[in-house]
């Protein structure tokens, strides 16, 4: 797969190695199953094509996840990244093996893998391993700044010229107030906050 998936560039030389090894030995077996089953039979050679997808793409997961688990990613990080591997597996086996697996329909003209064909790859047993991966995972809790704290966030970013601003905090506390005052005061202090902003990049340009 490393020519056909775009690896993260913290993902480790050894799990790519992983990775690539379980596509050349499962391609065997691939192959093997292949020539046992009847032409006839378009069932078993689809099941065949998936199974050898999800064991490809669980040597990739679990990679994924000692990222995640040593802090290299973060939970929708390996999410993201297993959908996109499973996609771009796919369109290489459709293009491989399509023919011989009955799977050539599995991509659609957005080159998006097919919502039928995730419902039969998640039919599988194995995909339980991909699911108890995922449960595994633990979630920090994202930590929620105080009041105090945003009254005091400072914008360190060039906005106006070439020089840093600082915003002042009664302009912050302004732009706070916006979400405690009454309706009929929004415009007023918008305007104000407006005008405070637009003198601030004004005398700095």
């Amino acid at each position: 797969m490393e020519d056909a998936y775009p690896y993260l560039p913290q993902f480790p030389e050894s799990g790519r190695k992983h990775v690539r090894d379980q596509q050349i030995r499962c391609a065997r077996k691939l192959k093997e199953s292949l020539d046992n089953l009847p032409a006839s039979d378009l069932y078993g050679r689809r099941q065949q094509g998936y199974r050898y997808m999800v064991q490809v793409f669980l040597a990739f997961a679990g990679e994924v996840f000692e990222m995640a688990k040593q802090g290299a990613l973060g939970y929708s990080g390996v999410e993201a990244a297993c959908e996109e591997f499973m996609r771009r597996l796919a369109i290489r086996v459709a293009g491989e093996h399509g023919a011989a697996c009955g799977l050539s329909f599995m991509i659609d003209n957005f080159a998006h893998l097919r919502s039928e064909v995730w419902t039969d790859l998640k039919g599988l047993p194995e995909w339980q391993e991909y699911e108890d991966g995922l449960l595994s995972l633990e979630v920090p809790e994202a930590r929620v700044p105080t009041p105090a704290e945003k009254l005091h966030t400072r914008i360190d970013e060039p906005i106006c010229g070439e020089r840093s601003l600082r915003m002042p905090g009664v302009l912050i506390k302004l732009a706070y107030s916006l979400t405690a005052a009454p309706s009929f005061h929004l415009i007023w202090y918008f305007v104000v906050a407006a005008f405070a902003f637009w003198s601030m990049c004004t005398a700095s340009g």
